[in-house]
């Protein structure tokens, strides 16, 4: 009894670890059901960034040029002829007229030796009179006829000189301007040829700068700008001339531009920037806030296209001011990133949300 007793006891359990065996190495069950996948991650959020419409605007494209203005033109008036300075009709600063007589010289015995040449003149015309009538008649030589008209040609050219050396005792100004400097007092003697007063032209004025080799071949005879003087003066100008050959010495070449001056309120050798408008060109107007970089440095600004992907256009100012930056390099319509452009890359899709013009306020 006590060996079946354990012999059946062997059995069931030979025959509980079997059937235990097909879940711990057969596998799995079949009746169960399958594994579930790994849940999904949830997406990430979209970054959002502010945007502005900007439309391209025509805008001058301009060369600034650092210049000085000039007078038009500058005299130094010099005695032509000897004598005293009998009347100064002018000082210093003085504006003057064209043809204004600012110093007189004493004419001394020159209204007399004037009266004696004219009548010199009358009696040299008496007599070359009555010489044509003898030749005429055969009653003189030619020869002696063309003594009485050599003589006559005398007389007149001592009256022209006479007449010409009274009017120069008074030196008269040639074109109407200011008088720069005067270099004679009343009872000074002068010679032939000295020095007497310096006279300059300030209206048209005269604002000269320097173009490099490449700024040369943009500006143009008749092309208009502006100056802004350091005295806080704006004046229209227009180019007047351009050099041909370039100075030796700094490769530049000279440009000279006028600008209407009627009441000489600009003057001579002040500092001046001059704004000269080269070309019209498309152009978006920003805030400087919205440039930024790409990974190789280059500048330029971030949009969103149409499918909401961030785009960066390499871009080139034009021109910077109180109202704002001008560049180019952008397509006529662009939705600007104003808010958010540094936590952004390009091909990046972003929810963009409308927010300032991108102008500068």
């Amino acid at each position: 009894m006590r060996s079946s007793y354990w012999m059946a006891l062997a059995v069931t359990a030979g025959a509980t670890a079997w059937v235990a065996s097909g879940h711990i190495v057969g596998g799995e069950n079949p009746a169960d059901p399958p594994p579930r996948p790994p849940e999904t991650a949830a997406a990430a959020p979209l970054a959002t960034v502010r945007v502005a419409p900007s439309d391209a605007e025509q805008h001058a494209r301009r060369v600034v040029l650092r210049g000085r203005t000039e007078p038009n033109r500058q005299v130094v008036l010099k005695a032509e002829t000897m004598g005293r300075v009998a009347a100064i009709n002018a000082t210093r600063g003085d504006p003057v007229t064209e043809g204004q007589a600012i110093v007189e010289l004493a004419e001394d015995d020159r209204p007399a030796r004037l009266t004696e040449a004219r009548a010199l003149l009358t009696q040299r015309e008496i007599e070359f009179r009555a010489s044509r009538t003898l030749s005429e008649r055969g009653f003189r030589a030619d020869n002696q006829h063309a003594v009485a008209r050599a003589q006559l040609d005398a007389a007149r050219a001592m009256v022209t000189r006479m007449e010409l050396e009274l009017r120069r005792t008074r030196v008269r100004a040639p074109f109407a301007g200011v008088l720069e400097e005067r270099r004679v007092e009343l009872g000074d003697y002068l010679k032939e040829g000295e020095a007497i007063a310096t006279l300059v032209d300030l209206d048209p004025v005269i604002v000269v700068a320097h173009l490099t080799e490449t700024e040369r071949g943009r500006v143009r005879l008749g092309q208009t700008g502006e100056a802004k003087l350091a005295t806080g003066q704006r004046i229209a100008t227009r180019v007047r001339y351009l050099a041909a050959n370039a100075d030796p010495a700094t490769r530049t070449f000279r440009v000279e531009l006028e600008a209407a001056n009627p009441d000489r309120a600009v003057i001579g050798g002040i500092t001046a920037e001059i704004l000269l408008e080269v070309e019209r060109v498309a152009a978006h107007r920003i805030t400087p806030a919205l440039l930024s970089l790409d990974e190789r440095g280059v500048v330029g600004v971030k949009t969103v296209d149409a499918q909401d992907r961030v785009v960066f256009h390499p871009v080139r100012i034009l021109d910077d001011g109180p109202d704002g930056m001008w560049i180019e390099g952008l397509p006529d319509r662009v939705r600007l990133i104003t808010v958010g452009q540094e936590f952004v890359r390009a091909g990046q899709t972003v929810r963009p949300a409308t927010g300032e013009p991108a102008t500068a306020s």
